[in-house]
């Protein structure tokens, strides 16, 4: 018996130590133990505390009551219905298009019928025409987006005449043109850059009604399943602007405004101002010294009125500057951000120029110039981000400006001056098919002229190849052709009718105004009020005080400045010379205003001047003797 007591001594011994380092029996482990172990199921004794246990343990607590799912919040219940209708939206992917329909009954849908059904499904009342559409619910910014907002997208000018709706993952579902039915589509294609609004409607109590009495079907899958199955269509950007549009809204007039050679020069390339001061003043009517402040003015005036489209015709840059075509773009890109469209070719001054300097008045110091790689990657948001085609050779391309017009912008500055490419002119003439097939207008532009707009400036301002552009844009039927360089405003009839707008820079300040509705196209001019800007501005010089006066008399100076040096130490009397420099400053502001003389006032001057020796003024003078119409306004007749 003591032997197998002293047998049995170690193993306790090694169970007591066991107990002591390890804690089995410790009251923490057995809490631990409890704690870890199942609980029983409930019954329905145990739902009293006083029978549940007969001999219950002082330390027992009752159990815990399960805490319910968190209530949705009002935001995420807009989210979870806002994703229903992105869901069932997707049972319509392969439908088929159809003009002015809303349901599958109809045979298809339409843009707008598309959202109108899905919407109505889910219990809300929205107009039927996507314009209108457009105006209802409130507006989303872009990077807000709820797969079942609404996208509108603006498809000439500021009229928003497409939707589809939001699916989430940067996708969106539409009704894209009978060719194509209802797809789906990415909105990273380069095309849909152009500015678009999105509108979220659920939530909104005005649209509300009773939903329909049928049931919302199921929609099993999610726009991942689905995506897996069937491909995205390709996106074709004719026809989003053309058949995919609302075609149940009427046409809207597509307003666009046009200005050129503003020759901006940024203000960070002079020092001191007098040396660009006197180099305006001994000039050719430029007011280069003060173009940020009335390039500033212009781009006010486009943010009050905003055209669709803003067309800029070249010479952006005094020199080519690279920090003046910096700070060009910087300026114009709130206005696109507003809704209107900017459209750029380079002119003469803008590529690889040697002249980009600083003006210091100490004198000129060579600066940056920037190459047609850098304009090319600089300007991309103004014009080729919505183009439809671009030639890829040169900066030229086509957009779409609305239903049924596009715009072709023509370089003819990147490789040289003036010209335009084999390769181009035959992009040119395939962009022109297109366009005819489609049953679309065309207004081409360029930045040299299509024509001679006077016979003494013809070399270096007329294309050196106009003749072969000419004839294609006759051949097409193009509306008509835009173009500057000249700085007079100017415009010529013939088998396609050239405007020139004048120099955003040279009094009087113009730009022009075009508005085209389809049947006709009119064009009118407006200077721009750089006073009242100024004013706003808080800005006090004298010039800016009275900027309409002061332009005039500063082109009126400079053009005596020239009649003074031609004739110094003349044998014509003072009174005669007056008589000539009053008659060329008056004829050389009509002319590059575009205004008709007044010859009865000017009679006695253009005579004299016609007795003169001859010379290139004097033939210059009989130029502008001869204009016969007013070049500020213009109708064109659409057939």
């Amino acid at each position: 018996m003591k032997k197998k007591l002293i047998a049995i001594i170690p193993v306790l011994l090694v169970l007591v130590l066991n107990i002591l380092f390890n804690g089995v029996w410790s009251d923490k482990a057995v809490q631990a133990r409890k704690e870890a172990a199942p609980s029983p199921a409930p019954t329905a004794a145990s739902t009293s505390a006083s029978t549940a246990d007969p001999s219950p343990s002082p330390k027992a607590t009752p159990k815990p009551t399960p805490t319910p799912p968190p209530t949705p919040s009002p935001e995420e219940l807009l989210r979870q219905e806002s994703q229903k209708i992105a869901d069932y939206s997707l049972k319509f992917w392969g439908a088929k298009y159809k003009y002015g329909g809303d349901s599958l009954e109809e045979g298809g849908f339409d843009c707008s019928g598309l959202v109108y059904h899905c919407y109505g499904m889910a219990g809300y009342s929205l107009e039927r025409v996507a314009a209108q559409q457009a105006k209802q619910g409130v507006e989303v910014p872009p990077e807000e987006l709820w797969p079942g907002d609404v996208l509108c997208f603006k498809t000439s000018g500021n009229y928003v005449g497409h939707v589809g709706i939001y699916l989430g993952e940067g996708y969106y579902i539409h009704a894209m043109g009978e060719e194509y039915g209802v797809v789906v589509n990415s909105l990273d294609d380069p095309y849909l850059k152009r500015t678009f609004t999105a509108r979220r409607f659920v939530g909104c109590e005005e649209l509300k009604t009773p939903p329909p009495a049928e049931a919302e079907p199921a929609q099993a899958e999610t726009l991942s399943a689905r995506l897996h199955t069937q491909p995205v269509a390709p996106f074709v950007p004719a026809a989003y602007t053309l058949s995919g549009s609302d075609s149940a809204s009427p046409a809207a007039p597509i307003t666009i405004a046009v200005a050129t050679d503003m020759h901006y020069l940024s203000p960070g390339l002079v020092v001191g101002g007098e040396l660009i001061r006197q180099m305006s003043l001994n000039g050719d009517g430029k007011m280069n010294h003060i173009s940020p402040e009335i390039f500033q003015a212009f781009l006010c005036e486009m943010e009050k009125t905003s055209p669709d489209i803003l067309i800029i015709s070249g010479d952006m840059t005094l020199n080519g500057a690279k920090a003046s075509h910096e700070d060009f773009v910087r300026l114009l890109a709130p206005l696109e951000k507003k809704g209107t469209d900017v459209l750029i070719i380079p002119g003469n001054h803008d590529i690889d120029k040697e002249f980009a300097v600083n003006y210091i008045d100490d004198g000129a110091v060579k600066a940056e110039a920037l190459s047609f790689e850098a304009f090319r990657t600089l300007y991309a948001d103004f014009g080729p981000d919505i183009a439809i085609s671009s030639d890829g050779q040169t900066f030229s391309y086509t957009v779409q400006a609305g239903k049924g017009l596009r715009i072709i912008m023509l370089d003819t500055n990147s490789y040289g001056s003036g010209t335009i490419k084999s390769p181009t002119l035959q992009w040119l003439e395939q962009q022109l098919e297109e366009a005819q097939a489609a049953g679309d207008k065309v207004i081409t532009v360029s930045h040299q002229n299509l024509y001679a707009h006077n016979r003494l400036l013809s070399f270096g301002y007329e294309l050196y190849n106009s003749d072969a552009l000419l004839a294609l844009l006759e051949q097409y039927g193009v509306i008509c052709h835009l173009s500057g360089h000249i700085h007079s405003q100017s415009i010529k009839e013939g088998a396609v009718p050239e405007i020139v707008t004048s120099s955003l820079v040279v009094a009087p300040c113009q730009y022009g105004l075009i508005e085209y509705d389809g049947s006709s196209l009119s064009y009118g001019t407006a200077e721009t009020d750089v006073s009242l800007w100024a004013e706003a501005e808080g800005r006090t010089e004298p010039e800016f005080a009275n900027f309409a006066a002061f332009c005039r008399k500063f082109f009126a100076d400079n053009c005596y400045r020239q009649m003074n040096e031609m004739f110094e130490g003349s044998a014509l009397s003072e009174e005669d010379v007056s008589l000539l420099s009053d008659t060329f400053a008056q004829l050389n502001q009509d002319y590059f205003a575009g205004a008709l003389p007044d010859y009865a006032a000017l009679q006695a001057g253009i005579e004299l001047w016609r007795a003169q020796e001859k010379s290139f003024t004097q033939m210059y003078i009989e130029t502008m003797a001869a204009i016969e119409h007013d070049s500020r306004t213009y109708e064109i007749a659409v057939n």
